[in-house]
């Protein structure tokens, strides 16, 4: 009992990690289809690394329309974006690429969300990202 407990919170926290992950990646990209709909340059995810959160934002309207708060166990870390911005233009695509790292309080695993400079795409890595993303 004394072994199985800790492995499993240790599993739960790496199972938030992950999920925080997907879900910001999600975001991105449900940001990006918001944009493209739309076809306008106005959409952007502002990152708040002290208070752990992100929101979707459309510029040409007034207020936030989602807020993402992390899980109790998991912190923004750091992001490589200007201002903690990610923009977005009409086609649907970050105006530049980037990455969040993102932390497990319980176990101190990193986990990054990358977004390529050229096409946009993300991806989840346990590594940190290596050149301009």
């Amino acid at each position: 009992m004394s072994i199985a407990i800790p492995s499993f919170n240790n599993f739960l926290a790496d199972y938030q990690l992950d999920a925080a992950c997907r879900q910001l990646q999600q975001e991105i990209r449900s940001t990006g289809q918001d944009a493209l709909a739309d076809e306008s340059s106005t959409y952007q995810i502002n990152l708040y690394v002290r208070d752990d959160k992100y929101r979707m934002i459309d510029l040409s309207k007034p207020g936030v329309y989602r807020e993402v708060v992390m899980p109790g166990g998991v912190d923004i870390v750091y992001t490589n974006f200007e201002n903690d911005i990610i923009k977005f233009t009409p086609k649907g695509m970050p105006t530049s690429g980037g990455h969040i790292s993102l932390r497990s309080r319980k176990t101190g695993k990193y986990q990054y969300v990358i977004v390529a400079v050229v096409t946009g795409r993300t991806r989840i890595s346990d590594y940190p990202p290596e050149g301009n993303e």
